[in-house]
Order: structure tokens, then C-alpha cells, then sequence
């Protein structure tokens, strides 16, 4: 009778086991690892700039993502992993402008804000220095 309880309680604790194994992938996948870089390209007279190129670069792995800003000038680059990234804004007849040292952090959009865009050749360079990001830190609740 021994034998026969030890038996069961190995097949009970590998299928524990297996278990646990198929349902951590999917608690992980839930965990928000990824942030997001927004913002608004106008001209200089302030007018919204639809159809401008948009190209975020990860500076420590040179993945490189691109989005389209839309009717309104707006633009927003998802998915993004944790980094530092630049962005390079161009469209024909205006300066290409440069935002470098753009943090992203996980579960967090970072909004430039309004990017202008001066009217010349692509060939110009406009390079902009983001602020820095602000990390928050606290104390966990009863600890000093």
C-alpha cells in the first residue's frame, strides 16, 4: 500500500508541475516589457505636417522601427523595447530633424510633444536633444 501512495503522489506532482510550466508562458507574455514614443510634426507656422517619415532607432541594437504621421501630424511608434532610441523626421521639401537620446521605458508612451519642421532640403540636419526621462522610485510601504 506504501509503494502505491508514493506512486501516486509522483504522478499527482509531475502533472503539478506541468501545469505550472504551461501557465507561466502566458502570466510572463501579460507582463508589459515594451513602451511607446509619440508626438506632433508641424511646419513652421505651426500646421501639422501629414505624411512625414517618422524612423525610430534602438541606439544600443540599431533595430530600427518607422511610422507615418497622419492628417492631424501626429505619429506614434509602439512596441518598442526598453532603450534609447533617436528619431530621424523627414519629408520632401523640409530640414530632416533629428531627436536623439529618446529613453523608453516599459508600459510608458513617451510624448515629444510638438517637433517642428523646417521648410529646406532634406539634406539639412536639425538635431534635437531629448530631456532626459524621470525615473520614479518609492519605498515599499513599512520599509525605511
Amino acid at each position: 500500500m506504501h509503494k502505491r501512495s508514493v506512486a501516486h503522489f509522483k504522478i499527482w506532482g509531475l502533472f503539478l508541475c506541468l501545469l505550472a510550466l504551461s501557465i507561466a508562458p502566458a502570466r510572463l507574455a501579460g507582463q508589459v516589457i515594451k513602451g511607446s514614443i509619440s508626438g506632433l510634426v508641424v511646419d513652421q507656422s505651426g500646421a501639422a505636417v501629414p505624411g512625414a517619415q517618422v524612423k525610430g532607432t534602438n541606439s544600443g541594437t540599431a533595430q530600427a522601427t518607422t511610422s507615418i504621421t497622419d492628417t492631424g501630424g501626429n505619429f506614434r511608434i509602439p512596441l518598442l523595447p526598453v532603450g534609447t532610441y533617436s528619431l530621424e523626421i523627414t519629408k520632401t521639401g523640409f530640414q530632416k530633424l533629428v531627436v536623439s537620446e529618446v529613453g523608453v521605458s516599459a508600459g510608458v508612451n513617451h510624448d515629444l510633444g510638438t517637433l517642428q519642421l523646417k521648410l529646406g532640403q532634406v539634406t539639412t540636419l536639425v538635431e534635437v536633444t531629448a530631456a532626459p526621462v524621470q525615473m520614479q522610485t518609492s519605498e515599499a510601504a513599512g520599509s525605511k
